[in-house]
């Protein structure tokens, strides 16, 4: 077990795991005083005398950043391996360790200012998010006319098909997964159900303008069935409402956005085994009922806001990007030597 011990100044590398947006290969530092060993997804590496460890673990995060390490990935299942020999064997630039402190030292600086800002930019992006919920649940308190769900629907709502099929060609079906947090559902994407299947659960064959709803394990994301998804059907894991024709689905797409509807939710579902949400309750979940002209308004005022939230977003989710790239960048230059720490000031983008 020696081997595995750990102790402050090793860098433990990721040797098995990973996938297509985090490929395996991840190295940090160890810098606690108690007792651990690595488990056997995970490698122990220890710097030698010649080597600042600070500085180590920047170049290991550079090699990882450039792609250098997607070489030494062998993937024969659905686990990514690091081939640890031909990682010993990446090419980097060394320097005198005098010059490795002074690289790692303005590293530690600059990168934990750059942490403190993107650390900002994202409780301004959960702000933002939770500042749009409130304006849109503003607009809904000017309607005055109380109902239930069901009163604006044609027919009760349904689940969908139980223990899809998936062939080549057939009908497609949309799953849990399928619902975007915002945006349209590609048809294209979708599985396919033979269609003696899609008709044994025919009430839940879309028409253009129903809604869709989470109902099992993930709850919400309302989105409005579009005319290229006319004729797929559904999950189990999803509901199918059907508005009357004088109601615009994306008036009960927007009423099932609210921030009182993941409250309701949260209540009839606790203390299930599964989180499923029964057609009973949401047909009578209470909701504000508008006349249809009322409704178009209100649905203006709702696409604005969603274009204003949208765009806010955009630019600090832009900001982020902006600058995790500029961290990188950053490590890149300092521990190849390009950059010369010594003169470098503070180009940290806003």
């Amino acid at each position: 077990m020696s081997r595995l011990e750990l102790r402050p100044g090793d860098i433990v590398l990721e040797k098995s795991g990973g996938g297509d947006v985090a490929p395996v290969g991840r190295a940090v530092a160890f810098s606690h005083d108690q007792p651990a060993i690595t488990s056997n997804f995970a490698a122990r590496v220890r710097p030698t005398q010649r080597v600042t460890p600070r500085f180590l673990v920047y170049v290991l995060r550079s090699l990882y950043a450039s792609g250098a390490t997607l070489k030494c990935i062998k993937q024969t299942t659905g686990i990514q391996n690091l081939d640890t020999e031909a990682w010993l064997q990446l090419p980097v630039v060394t320097h005198e360790m005098e010059v490795q402190r002074r690289i790692a030292d303005f590293l530690d600086d600059q990168v934990a200012r750059i942490d403190q800002i993107i650390t900002a930019r994202r409780r301004q992006e959960q702000h933002t998010s939770e500042l749009g919920q409130s304006r849109l649940a503003s607009l809904f308190r000017r309607v005055t006319r109380k109902g239930r769900l069901k009163d604006l629907l044609l027919s009760p709502p349904c689940y969908g098909v139980l223990k899809p099929e998936y062939v080549e060609e057939g009908i497609p079906i949309i799953r849990i997964t399928d619902l975007p947090a915002s945006g349209a559902i590609q048809r294209d994407a979708l599985p396919r159900i033979p269609t003696s299947q899609s008709l044994e659960f025919r009430r839940t064959i879309l028409e253009a303008g129903d809604v869709l709803l989470g109902v099992v394990g993930t709850l919400g994301r309302p989105s409005v069935v579009q005319g290229n998804l006319a004729g797929a059907n559904v999950s189990r894991a999803i509901a199918r409402l059907r508005p009357q024709a004088e109601v615009p689905g994306a008036y009960i797409q927007a009423v099932l956005r609210l921030p009182e509807f993941a409250r309701f939710t949260d209540e009839v579902t606790q203390g299930t085994a599964q989180t499923v949400l029964n057609m009973a309750d949401l047909k009578n979940y209470p909701i504000p009922v508008a006349e249809t002209p009322e409704m178009r308004s209100l649905l203006g005022e709702v696409s604005q806001l969603d274009l204003d939230h949208a765009s806010h977003l955009h630019r600090v989710r832009r900001s982020v990007t902006l600058l995790t790239e500029y961290k990188q960048s950053l490590i890149t230059a300092a521990v190849t030597g390009e950059l010369d720490v010594t003169t470098a000031g503070s180009g940290i983008p806003g």
